[in-house]
């Protein structure tokens, strides 16, 4: 009997193979064609739902608002201009109901959507009702219903909250809204504050821009034509244009930290383990080598600490174990002792831009002139701990945030990164010796070699390396002055143009660094860019260091705020919150309000 090789035999002619060789690209070609035609039909019928919804809502707020439309003439640019701790006050006493309040967020947050983007999802009945529960228990019992009493708080994306939807920007997550909220969405609750909305990120999360194709793209409120940062980018964008004074961020790799600065807002990333993510969607399901952490964004300092001291409580010890119960320490907060600072303006991987490098200074000579100890510091092993990071984060070989990815129409930095993850390791291999033999360029060889996907016993050598790197750097840090704070910039440059990020997506080092390292750090705005004082005065080294300034334009970015970075020892949060108000206080700057 005839075998199939023997029957196939006939046909291996080179125009039956150039036949057959052209019908699988076509396959793939038309294949590739049909899986976009439904991941696009996908997402306009999601977005369609989206904004029905968000409409309706929106006529509901609109109605209510009605209601105090001549109070709101009179009051609102006075109650937007006032702290969380201030309202909070206010409200407690009856000095201000919470009405009027949440009416006077939803009017600068409904105007800050139409002009910026910042939502993904609107709560706003829900809010509505808590408004009015808050006035009638005050006005019933004469007290208020705890240290919240009436505030409107807004959240990041990824925070669930009962009867939203928490997307991540992806269509795979839409409609299908969550059964309960996240645990510090809770506990704020039960201190009296209401979720008025859930604010827009970046597609994964993983980006300092903020854009998906679900919720589109938000602004920065300073300039349209510049990002307000990722991956809390909608957070900040809303913060700055006090649609809202207080809210909840995350942060992998500085995405509470650099919406912050590109925004004028205050920010803290705690040290893991003592905010709960209980509740949170994660970007890359079970990554635990760089610690993801949650952390408050506010106008100011002190409302950072009035968040806080809700969270750090037994009843989130008690619900979620992975905790460490520390409350929080008021005494060291308000202590007045002087300071010994450190500060740094180049991490000796990628110095920072003039303006950035300014605003570490503003602070540095600010507390010099208070009486503090300042004392530069030169940080040690930036280069292995960036490597690390780099390394860590991308030991899958992106094969977690592709899964998500799978029909969705993508985000051009998430086709640029993870094309970049997934090359040939013999390819990345050769590329990575240029840059470093050819090209003479280390550190762009230094990230392009870590990219790669690791074994299992990889990682943990990489996990063994970060400890030790961790280490090292504290044996420093002490012998060189044993800080309480170090003073750093925050970014290598001030608010980029947008659909930047794919290509300096590496002028995060000032930030990942202390995520890799686990370290408290904040941000607080200082000044801001000005077209006079910040050109650079010498040529760029590297092409790292080219690539950044391209996105340097100082007539573009003038007037928007510059913040600096202010890093502690682990857990020792509330000495990072005692520096930066004290900064606060001495530097006396308030970003105006764009809206």
């Amino acid at each position: 009997m005839p075998s199939v090789f023997s029957r196939l035999a006939p046909y291996a002619t080179p125009q039956w193979l150039l036949i057959l060789l052209g019908s699988l690209v076509a396959y793939r070609v038309l294949r590739r064609l049909v899986l976009a035609r439904l991941a696009s039909s996908a997402l306009n019928r999601a977005r369609a739902a989206k904004s029905l919804r968000r409409t309706s809502e929106l006529q509901v707020a609109e109605a209510k608002m009605a209601e105090t439309q001549g109070q709101r003439r009179t009051q609102e640019r006075n109650i937007v201009a006032m702290s969380a701790t201030q309202l909070v006050q206010k409200m407690s006493k009856g000095e201000l109901s919470a009405r009027l309040v949440l009416h006077c967020m939803l009017s600068r947050l409904l105007a800050a959507q139409n002009e910026f983007n910042v939502l993904s999802e609107s709560n706003f009945q829900q809010a509505l009702d808590a408004a009015e529960k808050a006035d009638a228990v005050l006005k019933s019992s004469g007290r208020p219903i705890g240290s919240l009493h009436g505030l409107p708080i807004s959240v990041k994306d990824s925070v669930r909250i009962a009867g939203l939807d928490t997307t991540l920007g992806l269509v795979r997550y839409s409609a299908q809204p969550a059964s309960d909220d996240a645990l510090i969405v809770k506990l704020l609750k039960a201190q009296g504050a209401s979720i008025h909305c859930k604010t827009n990120i970046p597609q994964t999360l993983l980006s300092f821009e903020c854009s998906n194709p679900l919720h589109g793209r938000t602004l920065n409120p300073y300039n349209k034509n510049l990002t307000c940062g990722g991956s809390s980018g909608g957070e900040s964008a809303l913060l700055a244009c006090r649609g809202s004074v207080l809210g909840i961020g995350t942060d992998i790799g500085g995405s509470v930290r650099i919406p912050a600065h590109f925004c004028g807002n205050t920010a803290l990333k705690p040290t893991a383990r003592r905010v709960s993510l209980q509740g949170f969607r994660p970007s890359v399901p079970g990554q635990e080598a760089i610690p993801a952490v949650a952390g408050p964004m506010a106008s100011c300092v002190e409302d950072l600490t009035l968040m806080l001291r809700e969270l750090w409580v037994q009843a989130a010890w008690d619900a979620d174990h992975d905790l460490v119960p520390l409350s929080f320490n008021s005494e060291e907060f308000r202590r007045d002792s002087k300071l010994n600072v450190g500060y740094y303006v180049d991490d000796g991987f990628l110095e920072a831009s003039p303006a950035c490098a300014r605003a570490v200074m503003t602070a540095v000579e600010a507390l010099r002139k208070d009486g503090h100890r300042v004392t530069e510091f030169r940080p040690p092993l930036i280069a292995d701990v960036i490597a690390i990071y780099y390394a860590l984060i991308t030991s899958d070989r992106a094969q977690t945030i592709s899964r998500q990815l799978e029909g969705e129409v993508w985000e051009d930095y998430c086709k640029t990164l993870i094309t970049g993850v997934r090359l040939p390791p013999k390819l990345k291999a050769l590329v990575s010796w240029i840059l470093k033999n050819v090209v003479k360029d280390e550190k762009a060889a230094l990230i392009t070699g870590a990219t790669r996907e690791r074994s299992v016993a990889e990682l943990w050598s990489l996990q063994s390396a970060r400890k030790q790197l961790r280490q090292q750097f504290f044996e420093e840090w002490k012998r060189a002055g044993d800080f309480d704070v170090v003073l750093c910039p925050v970014h290598v440059l001030p608010a980029v143009p947008h659909h930047t990020f794919k290509k300096i997506s590496f002028t995060c080092s000032y930030t990942l660094v202390y995520n890799v390292l686990d370290l408290p750090a904040g941000v607080l705005p200082v000044t801001t860019v000005d077209r006079e004082k910040d050109a650079y005065t010498y040529p760029a080294r590297g092409i790292l260091a080219k690539t950044a300034r391209s996105c340097y334009n100082l007539e573009e970015q003038h007037g928007t705020p510059l913040g600096v970075q202010v890093v502690g020892q682990p857990f020792k949060d509330e000495t990072v919150l005692r520096a930066m108000r004290i900064i606060e206080r001495l530097v006396d700057f308030k970003p105006r309000t764009p809206i």
